[in-house]
């Protein structure tokens, strides 16, 4: 495979083709010069997996003494619970987290021009916990 990017229209063409490579290990990537002009790559599924558990998340507690409140942030993406102890804020930060990857889903165009490779590699890892909460304290380093 080329390291060069493909036009769209090859792509279409060549899809199986590029299936099969991908399926072997490759990065096949793709450009549709009309568009938006960003490259796109087809890569195995469980590359993709192993890249993105090789991200972590990182999170801050704070503690609130005179309020009796813990907040657990999310650096990167604006998400965050809050309780009167740890458990609490988990599974308020859990709730934000289901609540923020449907507003994402549903407003990808939008966030797809503002946030930074990053944050959407970092949604995308979110995304892939379909709203299971268990999966999502793994993804989120609970």
């Amino acid at each position: 495979m080329s390291s060069q990017p493909y036009p769209v229209s090859q792509a279409k063409a060549r899809f199986s083709e590029f299936v099969r490579e991908a399926s072997l290990g490759f990065e096949v990537v793709s450009t549709n010069k009309h568009g938006s002009g960003s490259l796109v790559s087809l890569v195995r599924t469980d590359i993709l997996t192993a890249a993105l558990d090789a991200l972590t998340l990182t999170l801050t507690e704070t503690t609130d003494d005179e309020l009796g409140v813990i907040t657990i942030a999310v650096a990167d993406i604006p998400i965050y619970g809050e309780g009167v102890s740890r458990e609490a804020a988990v599974h308020s930060l859990l709730d934000a987290a289901i609540d923020y990857t449907t507003v994402y889903r549903e407003r990808i165009e939008l966030f797809s021009h503002t946030d930074s490779p990053r944050t959407q590699a970092l949604m995308i890892k979110l995304l892939r916990c379909e709203g299971d909460r268990v999966a999502l304290r793994k993804a989120l380093g609970l």
